[in-house]
C-alpha cells in the first residue's frame, strides 16, 4: 500500500465517530499521520490533516494528541506552508490542540516577571 492509500483509508475510519479513539490512541496511526504532515505531497499533507481534525472532534483525544512527539511543530511548522489550504488546516488542528487562552498562560507562566528581580537577560 502506498502513503496516500494509507492516509487515505486512515482519514475514511477516521470519519466514524466509533473508529476516532482507537485510531488517536494507536501509536503507529497517530505517528504515521504526523509523519505525513511533512510529506512534499500536497495531497498527503491535506488528507493527513483531515483525519487529524476528525480525530480532535472527540475531546478525550486532544490531550495525547497535543503531547504526540512531533504533533504540534509540525502543524507549526505548516503554518507558514505556500499552500493557504494547508494552513489553514493546520491552523485550525493547532488551534483545537492549543487554545489561545492556553497558549497565552503557558507563555506567561514559562517566564514570570517578579519587581526587582532581573530577567535572564540581565535587564
Amino acid at each position: 500500500m502506498d502513503v496516500h492509500a494509507i492516509v487515505t483509508r486512515l482519514r475514511d475510519l477516521s470519519k466514524d465517530p466509533q473508529n476516532r479513539s482507537a485510531i488517536a490512541k494507536d501509536e503507529a496511526s497517530l505517528s504515521g499521520l504526523v509523519l505525513c504532515l511533512g510529506n512534499d505531497d500536497p495531497d498527503i499533507i491535506l488528507t493527513s490533516l483531515e483525519a487529524l481534525k476528525y480525530l480532535t472532534i472527540y475531546t478525550p483525544n486532544r490531550p495525547f494528541m497535543k503531547n504526540h512527539m512531533g504533533m504540534i511543530p509540525s502543524l507549526q511548522t505548516l503554518s507558514s506552508h505556500e499552500n493557504a489550504e494547508i494552513v489553514r488546516a493546520a491552523e485550525e488542528i493547532h488551534n483545537t490542540l492549543v487554545p489561545a487562552r492556553a497558549a497565552k498562560q503557558a507563555k506567561n507562566t514559562a517566564s514570570p516577571v517578579v519587581k526587582g528581580v532581573p530577567s535572564a537577560t540581565g535587564r
